[in-house]
């Protein structure tokens, strides 16, 4: 093992004119993006009048706020999840049932539906969440099917059929009991939903669970508690669920148990794969167009054993971005032309830098340089880190054996060694992966 250090100045380099153009585009295409997507659901059952798209509208508007929950989890955690058909279903008969046998008021009831799944949610992923790899799908699976072996079993929750005879939802005097009535309680539900999340996903909130996503080892070494941080996201993911099926329950004033099979863990899945695992507004696209196509081919839910899989290859082969990872193929000359107006102009400027130092023309002055030098703070060397004799030992193999050196303030180390030589291990030791077996790693004076 060996350390080479190189004394070397940061360089600070500005974004080019046209990385700060297409990023400025980039925001306020995305800001357009959203509220016509807000104003065209507000206006539609005004300009469409049409009782039966009215009806499939306020089904895609529950399985959105199904798939919000979905992505939440799986697409900005990275935590992958089956619970979600549970959670769903635990809102919808727990909401049918007080207000149906116990007479509980429909907005408690509302309450309630969407509350619990969540405090299920944290029971169940306490102690699964502190572990990895695939604990948790194993563990929502089971509890999908658990849930639906028990509704079916219990004549309390009216066994194979279910129950009907939901009242509609009201708050005081007012009652939903419309389709119109109905589309705009549910879609201002996953508007406020949507308007929350996304603030939310850009702060802290959803900067930790991108860097779980992308790597739970990196994500603890920078003090990242990922176990709880995975348990808010389930609970969160839970809650929305709950909500979407206490929704179903005064909607559809039925609750049968065929809605939440595993078929209705997959669903959730395609629809935001379909939009867009990146974005909560690609759950909004996925579920809609999902929805339609589901009332449209009717061969589609009745095989869905067969065509959910194939449907969720292609997405992923084809597709792997969704609806909003595409990029609208008419924008790409547009953007090549930047690009080679862009490039001209840095020659033209290079050539016109080197005739103007030449002798045969006057000089000319030659344009800013879009780059910044500064020196390092520290011009001493006082040490940054120290690693003074580090040893590893896995029972009789000695991994790092009695390593020390320092790495200065300002300066590049290098860590050099053949495959085996503890590279990585002494990595671990450093951001605190590893235990130490003896020696000490403490931060400079």
């Amino acid at each position: 093992m060996a350390t080479a250090k190189t004394d070397q100045a940061s360089v600070e380099v500005s974004a080019p004119p046209l990385d700060r153009l297409s990023s400025g585009l980039a925001g306020r295409r995305a800001i357009i993006a959203k509220v016509v997507v807000v104003v065209v659901l507000l206006v539609w059952p005004l300009v469409s009048k049409s009782q039966y798209g009215i009806s499939v509208m306020n089904q895609a508007g529950m399985f959105a706020l199904l798939t919000i929950g979905v992505t939440v989890i799986l697409g900005q955690a990275g935590q992958l999840s089956f619970g979600h058909s549970a959670f769903f279903g635990i809102g919808a008969y727990l909401g049918g049932l007080l207000a149906i046998k116990a007479g509980v008021p429909s907005l408690l009831s509302l309450v309630a539906g969407t509350v619990v799944p969540g405090i299920v949610a944290w029971v169940i992923g306490r102690p699964v969440l502190k572990l990895r790899y695939f604990y948790l799908v194993l563990a929502t699976i089971g509890l999908g099917q658990i849930f639906v072996v028990v509704v079916m079993r219990v004549k309390f929750t009216g066994g194979l059929v279910g129950f009907s005879g939901v009242p509609t939802l009201g708050f005081g005097a007012t009652r939903f009991d419309s389709l119109f009535s109905e589309y705009y309680l549910i879609w201002i539900i996953v508007l406020v939903t949507l308007v929350l999340l996304d603030r939310g996903l850009k702060y802290r909130f959803g900067r930790t669970l991108r860097a779980l996503a992308t790597s739970e080892i990196a994500s603890s070494s920078l003090g990242i508690r990922t176990a709880n941080w995975k348990l808010l996201a389930f609970v969160v993911s839970a809650v929305i669920c709950g909500l979407a099926g206490t929704l179903l329950a005064f909607v559809t004033n039925t609750v049968t148990p065929v809605s939440f099979q595993f078929a209705a863990s997959i669903l959730p899945i395609i629809m935001m794969l379909v939009g867009g695992a990146d974005s909560i507004w690609g759950a909004v696209i996925g579920a809609v167009l999902m929805t339609w196509v589901l009332n449209s081919l009717g061969a589609v839910r009745q095989y869905s054993g067969i065509a959910y899989p194939i449907i969720m290859i292609a997405l992923l082969l084809f597709l792997p971005a969704g609806i909003l990872g595409v990029r609208p193929s008419i924008l790409q000359p547009i953007w090549t032309s930047l690009r080679r107006y862009t490039r001209r102009e840095s020659e033209q400027d290079e050539r016109v830098e080197a005739v103007g130092t030449s002798e045969s023309c006057d000089p000319v002055e030659a344009p800013p340089i879009a780059a910044t030098r500064r020196e390092p703070r520290n011009q001493t060397g006082d040490p940054l880190l120290r690693i003074e004799n580090v040893s590893v030992t896995f029972g009789g193999l000695k991994a790092l054996e009695r390593v020390s050196f320092n790495v200065a303030q300002g300066s590049i180390t290098a860590l050099i060694g053949p495959n085996g030589a503890g590279k990585t291990t002494l990595f671990n030791a450093i951001s605190r992966q590893q235990t130490l077996t003896t020696g000490a790693i403490s931060p400079g004076a």
